[in-house]
């Protein structure tokens, strides 16, 4: 690469056109939208999880708890499950179409790539934090800067739930070890003609019997709004909720859709139009189930609870891959949600859903130490006002970060050998 060359990388011009514009070559505009609303998911669950390190939880749990819409802000860690599903369909479908034209994938090259891609905004999120902690974020939150260590490795969701650093990048930390492993198991099961999709069904049915064996029913109680907190039980969050061997059925399910897409290709599409206008029953049925997972209450110390909490994750993750499919191979004009889904203007915040998910837990737990008097009990105005910046600071600290880090470091990639 030339200087001239390095420098046009981190135009601000040329980025921010990058940004906004939205024709590219095999863009699968699904998923910006898929993207954009599984942050804002999440984003509206972190608001409330960290409302109640500002706020005494018996003042805000009983109406969230009772009431069905702010139910589905309880929910929102499924919306990493969507990431996941996404993740796993377009890394599997890149790696198979390699393997169609070159017979082989480059490994080494795959991790440069994933490492030009993920870990230049992370790590400068890490360093902002460990150099900006403050002590008085300790009367709300343990100081856990020690261990970005283990972060730097993506190793943290192996550390116990209180001493992990950046508690929200498990997620990261469970992808990239997915990624170090699936390769070379991919190659193995692309050159070994053996029944690649009877394989991936029995190894997602084996991430439910993993759940099931390592999930202990006798520390479930209340709602499973309290479960969705994570903090009843800290031994159930490092059990089931923060490992790969726990959570890579969401991901498995976007690799079995990745090759249904590229494999089944003509017996969907055969399947679709056979359904045709039924297309339309079969997309409600499916966004049904998905709100009914997203939005359900009752008590999880029960037979129910109890299979809930094990498979539904691996149900709403198969639930919305299947989606995926039928999106993609159908018609507008026998889906409901298919122009809404790919409309232009998710682009932009389809890419920066991800400097997104690195920046808004930062940006949230600064804005309540700004508009928070500690002597006082945070009013409904200032949480308000923290939403509103906190959002407004998401979105300029990943704009930023889009330009001049995420954008210029991915494009190096199209230097690379």
């Amino acid at each position: 690469m030339t200087k001239g060359e390095i420098k046009s990388l981190f135009s601000i011009r040329r980025n921010t056109k990058a940004l906004l514009a939205n024709e590219h070559p095999h863009h699968i505009r699904l998923i910006d939208s898929l993207r954009a609303l599984s942050f804002h998911w999440v984003f509206g669950f972190h608001v409330i999880y960290m409302l109640r390190l500002f706020i005494p939880q018996e003042r805000i749990d009983a109406y969230f708890e009772s009431t069905s819409i702010l139910a589905f802000l309880w929910r929102g860690p499924l919306g990493v499950d969507v990431f996941f599903v996404i993740s796993g369909f377009l890394i599997t479908l890149l790696m198979i179409l390699e393997f169609q034209k070159k017979g082989k994938i480059d490994i080494v090259r795959f991790y440069k790539r994933r490492f030009m891609r993920l870990m230049p905004v992370y790590y400068t999120a890490m360093i902002i934090i460990i150099v900006g902690y403050l002590p008085r974020f300790e009367k709300v939150q343990l100081d856990t800067t020690a261990n970005a260590w283990a972060n730097f490795l993506y190793v943290n969701n192996f550390l116990p739930f209180s001493d992990q650093f950046m508690l929200w990048s498990w997620s990261l930390a469970v992808e990239e070890q997915f990624y170090i492993l699936f390769p070379f198991l991919f190659v193995l099961l692309m050159k070994s003609g053996a029944r690649v999709f009877q394989f991936l069904i029995v190894i997602l049915v084996l991430s439910i019997v993993i759940r099931w064996v390592l999930f202990d029913p006798s520390l479930l109680n209340g709602s499973v709004a309290e479960m969705y907190l994570l903090d009843s039980s800290a031994h159930l969050f490092s059990a089931i909720y923060d490992k790969l061997y726990t959570r890579f059925g969401a991901i498995l399910c976007g690799v079995i859709a990745a090759f249904i897409y590229v494999y089944k290709s003509d017996q969907v599409t055969k399947w679709i139009q056979k359904l045709g206008s039924k297309t339309r029953i079969l997309e409600a049925g499916l966004i049904t189930s998905l709100f009914y997972i997203a939005i359900i209450t009752f008590e999880v110390d029960t037979n129910f609870g109890h299979v809930f909490m094990v498979i539904h994750r691996t149900l709403f993750s198969a639930i919305l891959a299947i989606l995926i499919l039928i999106y993609l191979f159908s018609d507008k004009s026998v889906v409901f949600l298919k122009s809404f889904l790919e409309a232009k203007f998710w682009y932009p915040l389809g890419q920066l859903s991800y400097s997104n998910y690195i920046w808004h837990p930062m940006a949230l737990f600064v804005c309540y130490f700004i508009f928070w008097d500690p002597e006082e009990v945070i009013t409904f105005a200032e949480v308000v006002m923290t939403i509103v910046f906190g959002y407004l600071a998401t979105m300029i600290l990943s704009y930023l970060s889009y330009v001049y880090i995420e954008k210029p470091f991915m494009d190096m990639r199209k230097f690379m050998r």
